[in-house]
């Protein structure tokens, strides 16, 4: 039987015992109709995962204890996406199936051709937004971990955060000559230690911007003949790359995340 699921600040440790959040709480007693003395999973969203018993307090307060740990799910493949800014709502969507497609870091930029720029209040509104949605995203598909989404860099600000990733991937419209498939196959070691994608706006990447992330170690490849929307297109890149790279399948024993 699945666990109903619960995200509560962390570290956690068995014995503890952690109040409920009143949305928390809403969900729990009211959505799905739990009772004291029943099991939920608890995860802190940094990979840990714990069962966690319902009681209520005296003062009729509804907390949970923490009985001991599970085992938690994460991925196994370390992927930053790095995605131009489209229009809303796609955003929210890419981040949501992003979340459950494995990508632990998610990186909205801009670029010269993209047409969403909110800058201050309401960039940061945003933002908040999209770790909620992360979050909940996480919760839903079961995952231990909850991505870390950044804030609204620039295109070489964004250049700069793929230097600890030795593969590094920029899905380009106008590559003709490497694929997805063939680059992650002649570098699926390297790939398993880390791969950055880049996805470029609904217009493209300039040819200088691709020549700046050439310049840093970056290859271009092409994801085929159809020209896909931008949101498709990042979806479709982190499917083939947890596919090629075996991030949809559970880690050897012994071998780390």
């Amino acid at each position: 039987m699945t666990l109903p699921r619960l995200r509560l600040a962390g570290p956690l440790a068995p014995g503890e015992s952690h109040r409920l959040p009143e949305e928390e709480r809403r969900y729990l007693l009211k959505v799905l109709r739990l009772r004291a003395g029943e099991t939920i999973c608890c995860f802190d969203g940094r990979g840990g995962e714990y069962e966690g018993l319902l009681f209520r307090d005296h003062d009729g307060t509804w907390s949970v204890r923490i009985i001991g740990p599970l085992e938690p799910l994460v991925p196994t493949v370390r992927i930053a996406l790095a995605q131009a800014l489209p229009k809303a709502p796609a955003m929210e969507a890419i981040i949501r199936k992003a979340t459950e497609l494995g990508a632990g870091l998610i990186l909205p930029f801009t670029a010269r051709r993209s047409v969403a720029r909110p800058e201050g209040e309401r960039a940061r509104a945003k933002r908040q937004r999209w770790l909620k949605i992360a979050a909940e995203a996480a919760r839903q598909c079961r995952r231990s971990d909850v991505p870390e989404v950044g804030p609204l860099r620039s295109w070489s600000e964004t250049l700069e955060l793929a230097a600890d990733f030795p593969l590094r991937i920029l899905f380009w419209e106008e590559e003709r000559e490497r694929d997805l498939k063939a680059v992650l196959r002649t570098a699926a070691e390297g790939g398993r230690g880390g791969c950055f994608l880049v996805v470029g706006p609904e217009g493209g990447l300039t040819r200088e911007e691709v020549e700046e992330a050439a310049a840093r170690g970056f290859r271009t490849v092409s994801l085929g003949r159809r020209l896909l929307k931008a949101d498709t297109a990042a979806l479709t890149a982190l499917a083939v790359v947890q596919y090629e790279l075996g991030g949809f399948f559970r880690a050897p024993a012994g071998e780390g995340t």
